[in-house]
């Protein structure tokens, strides 16, 4: 027969765990003093004893020296368990009857520690790692052109601006700066969107000054269909070059921007995606050298992909497509209602139809670099766009970011588990350290390529606060509410 001692050792067995303190059958209870908080002080956790376990011989008096492991479930979802304690209190002195044996079956693994968890993540981390050094690989890829076949190219360089009067006059600059090869015919597109500041003035002015520039302007908005993808759609229709090049109105591409993306063009690209990075600043470093980061590994992830034969993502500020794919493919199809994705969502669209060829460019002379966000608040709203559009992709891209979102999560119940006591650090420390290296590594490939080495001092930092953004912001973007040029969407839909 098993001593008392031996039934209350949770070793990969299942215990019972009473929350309800005046349950029949339910050992004495006493308040875990890991739950923080006078909320969490009055969750009573009953002893983990199991059902008709033997007395303990301490006697009545005698306090219990060897006090049972929670297990870190429990410790995890205290609050949880402090809400339901405070749930049953209000029903006792309601005189609502109690629920007699409310109760809940966990699970106590080895030494009361969630090892198969430890193990599971670890596991989940390798394969993380394996596919982060497959994209590396990947990278190799990239900057490595088929044979040119020079031939006159009609170029239409297209801007949708609204309200951006303090950023037209330098994107006026950077654009008359471009050296453009003889054979190439260049024009400039400039739809100024419903502005109601100076926009329309300097357009008109830009327009005068230099001929190769065209004014388009919309006053309205059109149901069905958002209004920045509207801009882009009328402007394409209405130009008769061979390829469109897209930027933003703060975009400042360098002298050679357009050249090496219309290379790409003689050289069979039916679709041209480029790398947009963040103008360097001279303040908050910390905070610029994180949301920098954080910015690049995107584009790097984008690059990687594009060289896999399944680009993932792009930026509306650098890209370029020929425009017969875009009256092929009927412009922004199934996507265009979305108030967002002018970008990716046309790029997932492009690349479903699994007949064109799309390349990256991570030649830094095809940068056009663009001005971070301004504020915390700008930079949350702007992130909760990106965000938004998560179960607006294939299914397959869906579950994958899915996924992503729920091992991030994993790490973060880790983390907690750790602040607690309660984790298996061989194991979480393993795992940590190969996670982090194998994104330095990717990330260190990727930043050669595209000269964005600035940012890899801060990795270390990233990597510890990664996953609440991912989570942060993966869950809350499906809300679909972020302001955008000033208004508010709460559904993600233009109406």
């Amino acid at each position: 027969m098993k001593s008392a001692t031996a039934m209350n050792t949770p070793v990969a067995s299942i215990c019972w765990i009473r929350i309800w303190p005046w349950a029949p059958g339910c050992s004495p209870c006493r308040p875990p003093l890991i739950f923080p908080g006078s909320l969490m002080k009055r969750a009573f956790i009953c002893t983990a004893t199991p059902r008709n376990s033997p007395p303990s011989n301490n006697g009545g008096n005698q306090k219990n020296k060897n006090p049972p492991s929670l297990h870190p479930t429990i410790a995890s979802w205290g609050f949880l368990f402090g809400i339901i304690r405070l749930l049953a209190s209000a029903c006792a002195s309601h005189k609502i009857p109690p629920l007699a044996g409310f109760s809940y079956l966990v699970p106590f693994f080895i030494n009361g520690r969630s090892t198969l968890f430890y193990y599971a993540l670890l596991i989940a981390t390798g394969a993380y790692a394996v596919l982060l050094l497959y994209m590396r690989r990947a990278l190799h890829r990239l900057n490595k052109k088929n044979p040119e076949r020079p031939a006159p190219l009609r170029i239409a360089v297209v801007v949708a601006a609204r309200n951006e009067a303090r950023n037209l006059p330098e994107l006026f600059r950077c654009l008359e700066a471009q050296h453009i090869p003889p054979r190439y015919q260049v024009s400039f597109i400039m739809i100024n969107d419903r502005s109601g500041d100076a926009t329309a003035e300097l357009l008109d002015a830009q327009r005068r000054r230099d001929p190769r520039f065209t004014i388009i302007t919309i006053t309205d908005r059109k149901p069905g269909i958002a209004p920045k993808k509207r801009a882009i759609d009328k402007a394409v229709r209405q130009s008769d070059a061979d390829v469109i090049i897209l930027t933003d109105a703060d975009g400042r591409p360098g002298p050679y921007w357009l050249r090496t993306m219309a290379d790409r063009f003689e050289s069979g690209a039916d679709m041209v995606l480029g790398y947009a990075p963040y103008s360097p600043q001279k303040q908050h470093k910390l905070l610029y050298g994180l949301v920098t980061l954080e910015y690049f590994s995107v584009a790097a992830v984008a690059a990687a992909t594009t060289a896999m034969r399944f680009p993932v993502t792009c930026v509306g500020t650098n890209m370029a497509y020929r425009r017969a794919l875009f009256l092929e493919v009927d412009g922004f199809g199934p996507y265009k209602h979305i108030i967002s994705g002018d970008d990716d969502l046309f790029l997932t669209h492009v690349r479903e139809q699994k007949r064109y060829h799309i390349d990256y460019v991570a030649d830094a002379r095809a940068h056009v670099f663009n001005a971070p966000p301004r504020s915390i608040g700008q930079y949350i709203h702007q992130r909760l766009r990106y965000a938004s559009k998560g179960f607006r992709y294939p299914i397959k891209v869906t579950l994958a970011l899915t996924i992503y979102v729920l091992y991030n999560a994993a790490w973060l119940y880790a983390a907690l588990q750790a602040c607690l006591g309660l984790a298996d650090y061989a194991l979480l420390t393993l795992a940590f350290f190969m996670k982090t290296g194998a994104e330095f590594l990717f990330l260190h490939k990727a930043a050669k390529l595209m000269s964005e080495q600035r940012t890899l001092k801060f990795i270390p930092l990233a990597a510890l606060l990664h996953p609440f953004y991912i989570l942060f912001f993966g869950v809350l973007g499906q809300l679909n509410i972020f302001r955008w040029k000033e208004t508010k969407m709460e559904t993600g839909v233009s109406r």
